[in-house]
């Protein structure tokens, strides 16, 4: 309540109403109840009222030393006592001088004033005891909205170390197959491997300069993979056909960065490489609804021999969509006796 109060308007008109309107609770029953006049009600239940509420401001500093559960119930009791009975000491004392000095001709207030000590006393132990629980209060429910705010930028910190560390494992990944295509080539075609060198350093450059990105364009991500896929036609010529049928207006969609790439890695993998006819790769890419989807489809062999290590890419992928969108539903794998399809949702979002 303490930064709050003294920092958030709402919180200071807020305390100013509450005096404001148990002044006038006040003056009230001062004239109905005790027959005092007009003016000797409306000054005294302005000096006390908001006498009191001065005085009370320094609620905070004094309730954030003692805090509950720490020192026990006990004391927490006994030190708020004791300073309620200090402040509620010098608050009778200034204003029931100041009133009696200033109304000393009435000896009908001057022994009003005298009569009312006590509950005076008790009112303003009564206050001090409502505003203390309402400065714990808002304390508590501070510090709840402080833990929360914590727990959530910990869930996205984690989040995006998952994210750094899942694709840290894809460009190994793809490097490994890549420098394995490389050494094939020099025993076949020394110039065919000199391009592919030079397309792979163009690619881990482009890679690296997005690799801090959490999110891209989808159209960059596109771009991107049809750099991967250069390098792999290079190995593979003819036998790798490339088809895109793609949706202008879902290439402003953001995408979480080189989420593309292992699909079509996947792809070569599992199709061109154990193919031994001509294979396409097809990409759809349409926005339907509220979603993008992505869809990238490759011929297969009936029988093709299974490689080890399938599907750890796809299984980054889905990994890395559970992350960026906390569902499990975004990718989907169908396959079929002649091909292979991978789906993949992506909530339509553009970048502000």
């Amino acid at each position: 309540m303490q930064a709050s109060f003294y920092n958030n308007p709402k919180f200071f008109l807020f305390y100013a109403g509450i005096w404001i309107m148990v002044s006038f609770i006040q003056i009230s029953v001062l004239h109905l109840q005790f027959n005092l006049s007009w003016l000797h009600a409306i000054v005294d239940s302005f000096l006390y009222s908001y006498a009191l509420g001065l005085f009370y401001i320094s609620i905070p500093y004094y309730a954030k030393y003692v805090k509950p559960g720490k020192p026990g119930l006990f004391n927490l009791v006994l030190n708020q006592f004791m300073a309620a009975s200090l402040l509620v000491l010098f608050w009778i004392l200034i204003v029931k001088n100041l009133n009696e000095y200033l109304f000393n001709e009435s000896i009908t207030y001057v022994q009003f004033s005298q009569q009312s000590i006590t509950w005076r006393v008790i009112f303003g132990y009564l206050m001090y005891g409502i505003l203390v629980l309402l400065y714990f209060a808002e304390q508590n429910y501070s510090n709840l909205q402080q833990k929360t705010i914590s727990e959530t930028q910990l869930i996205s910190a984690n989040r995006q170390a998952e994210l750094k560390m899942l694709k840290a494992q894809i460009n190994p990944h793809f490097l490994f197959n890549s420098l394995n295509s490389i050494s094939s080539l020099t025993l076949t075609d020394a110039q065919k491997a000199h391009r592919m060198v030079l397309s792979l350093a163009d690619y881990f450059r482009y890679s690296i300069s997005k690799s801090e990105n959490q999110f891209s364009n989808l159209k960059v991500e596109i771009e991107n993979c049809k750099k991967y896929l250069e390098i792999e036609q290079i190995r593979f010529g003819e036998k790798l056909k490339l088809e895109y049928t793609i949706d202008n207006e879902s290439l402003n969609c953001q995408i979480p960065t080189m989420i593309l790439q292992p699909l079509y890695e996947n792809a070569v993998k599992y199709g061109v490489y154990e193919s031994l006819n001509e294979v396409s790769i097809r990409t759809l890419i349409s926005k339907k609804n509220d979603y993008v989807e992505i869809e990238i489809e490759n011929e297969v062999e009936k029988y093709a021999r299974k490689r080890k290590g399938e599907g750890i890419g796809l299984k980054n992928v889905g990994d890395m969509l559970k992350l960026s969108y906390n569902s499990d539903n975004l990718l989907t794998i169908n396959q079929l006796p002649d091909k292979y399809v991978v789906n993949i949702k992506i909530p339509y979002r553009i970048a502000e």
